[in-house]
C-alpha cells in the first residue's frame, strides 16, 4: 500500500511527464495547437489546457492566432519562446576550451573560446572551464529569461553515476576531479556530462538532420579514434565513457606504440598524435621535402594541417601516407559495419576535410574487411562541423536533459 508521500511523488513525476511531453510536442512540431496535442498523447483537453497555461506562465511558449490562412475560426498555434530560457554548453580537450550559449529554439546567442596549453594542470583547466561558463552566463541578453542548465563534454573518462571526470591521457593530472558538483555549487545550475565526441555527435544530428530518426555511426578522429552509434532515437552508448573506444582496437601488421602502452593500436595510426608521428619519421628519412623545407628542422611544430598542404601540393609521400592511414581506419570500421549496419557513416576530423584522397581510402579499406553486400547502402560523409560543434552539442545536451526530452515518446 503506498503512503501519501509515495502517492504524491507518483503524482508529482506523473505531472512533470506530461509537462515535458508537452513542451517537446510544441517544440519539434512548431505551430501545433492544442487540439493537435490532444490527439497525439489522448490526455484530455483539461489536461492540455492546464498543461499549456502553465508553460505559457513559465514563458517558455507563446501562442497566436493560425497561420494556414483558413477561412473561419482559426486555431490558436503553439510556438517555443526562443527567449524562455537559455542553456550553456561547454567542450574541450588538450588543445582548446569552446563554450556556446543557446536559446530555447537551439539558436547560437554567445561563443567562447580558450585554448589549453600543455602547462596546464588540473586546477588551471578547471578555472578556465569556469571563466568560459561565467563568461557565457554573463552573455544572457537582457530581456530574456534564466539560464536552465549547463552541458559538459568532457574528454578520457568519466564517472556518470558520481559525476567525476576520471583521467585524460593527454592531460596527465586531470584526474578524479568531481566536476559536476564544482559547477553545480559554483553556479548554482544543474550540470549534464557526457563524453566530449557524444555531444559533437549530437551537435550533429540536430544541424544535419534536424531531429529525423535516421540512424547513423559517428566516428571522430582527434586524439583519440571514438565511435558514437546513433540507433533507434537516442545515443546506444549514453553515459558510458569507457565504451566506443575503436582507436584500441588492433590493427593486423601494426607495431607503432599507441599511448595506452600497447602496439598496434588504431590510434597509433591514425589520431592527430600518430598521423605526426609517422610525419615526423618520413621526415628524418629524407621524404615530404615540402614540409621539411618549410620547418628548418623544427619537428616540433609538425600537424595535421601541413600533411593536407603537402597533399594539396601532391606530395607523393603525403598522399601514400594519408591513403594508407585511411585503409587501415577503413578496416577497424568494416567490423563495426558488420555488426551494426549504419545507413550512413560520419566522419570528423582534420583528415577528413582532405577529401576524396581520404575518404575513398577509408571506403576500400571498409571494402575489404565486410561480408559482401553489407557495403552495398552505406554512405560515407564528412560531419563539416565547426570547431564549437561539440560545445553545440554540450548545450544541446543541458535541454535535452533538463527537460527529460530524451527519454520523451511521441
Amino acid at each position: 500500500m503506498n503512503t501519501p508521500a509515495v502517492t504524491d511523488s507518483i503524482v508529482q513525476n506523473r505531472r512533470r511527464y506530461r509537462h515535458n511531453r508537452v513542451l517537446d510536442i510544441i517544440r519539434s512540431k512548431e505551430g501545433v495547437s492544442r487540439y493537435d496535442i490532444k490527439k497525439i498523447t489522448s490526455y484530455s483537453i483539461e489536461t492540455i489546457l492546464d498543461i499549456t497555461g502553465e508553460l505559457l506562465r513559465e514563458g517558455f511558449i507563446y501562442e497566436e492566432a493560425g497561420r494556414n490562412g483558413r477561412i473561419g475560426r482559426r486555431p490558436v498555434s503553439l510556438y517555443i519562446n526562443a527567449h524562455g530560457g537559455y542553456f550553456a554548453g561547454v567542450e574541450f580537450n588538450s588543445q582548446r576550451i569552446q563554450g556556446v550559449l543557446l536559446n530555447f529554439a537551439k539558436e547560437p546567442v554567445h561563443g567562447e573560446m580558450l585554448p589549453v596549453s600543455a602547462d596546464d594542470d588540473a586546477a588551471v583547466l578547471l578555472e578556465k572551464v569556469e571563466t568560459v561558463i561565467e563568461r557565457l552566463l554573463a552573455a544572457r541578453p537582457s530581456g530574456g529569461k534564466k539560464v536552465i542548465g549547463v552541458g559538459l563534454g568532457l574528454p578520457g573518462f568519466f564517472d556518470p553515476e558520481t559525476g567525476s571526470a576520471i583521467s585524460y591521457d593527454f592531460l596527465p593530472s586531470w584526474k578524479d576531479i568531481p566536476i559536476k558538483k564544482i559547477i553545480e555549487d559554483r553556479f548554482r545550475l544543474p550540470c549534464f556530462i557526457e563524453n566530449n565526441v557524444a555531444v559533437i555527435a549530437m551537435a550533429y544530428r540536430w544541424l544535419m538532420f534536424r531531429e529525423e530518426p535516421e540512424d547513423f555511426l559517428f566516428v571522430s578522429i582527434r586524439t583519440g579514434v571514438r565511435i558514437v552509434p546513433w540507433y533507434g532515437g537516442r545515443f546506444i552508448f549514453e553515459g558510458k565513457s569507457y565504451v566506443g573506444q575503436l582507436g584500441h582496437v588492433k590493427v593486423p601488421g601494426s607495431n607503432r606504440l599507441c599511448n595506452c602502452g600497447e602496439r598496434g593500436c588504431l590510434n597509433a595510426e591514425i589520431t592527430d598524435p600518430g598521423i605526426r608521428n609517422k610525419m615526423i619519421e618520413m621526415i628524418l628519412n629524407h621524404r615530404m621535402a615540402g614540409i621539411s623545407g618549410r620547418i628548418n628542422g623544427n619537428l616540433e611544430c609538425l600537424n595535421v594541417d601541413m600533411l593536407k598542404e603537402a597533399v594539396l601540393e601532391k606530395d607523393p609521400h603525403a598522399i601514400d601516407l594519408v591513403q594508407d592511414s585511411a585503409v587501415k581506419l577503413g578496416h577497424c570500421l568494416g567490423m563495426m559495419v558488420d555488426i551494426l549496419a549504419p545507413n550512413v557513416i560520419v566522419l570528423s576530423g582534420k583528415l577528413v576535410s582532405m577529401g576524396g584522397i581520404f575518404m575513398d581510402a577509408v571506403e576500400k579499406g571498409i571494402r575489404q574487411n565486410t561480408i559482401n553486400g553489407s557495403t552495398s547502402k552505406i554512405r560515407l560523409v564528412n560531419s563539416t562541423l565547426e570547431d564549437n560543434a561539440g560545445a553545440w552539442g554540450a548545450a544541446v545536451l543541458a535541454l535535452l536533459r533538463s527537460f527529460e526530452f530524451e527519454t520523451l515518446q511521441i
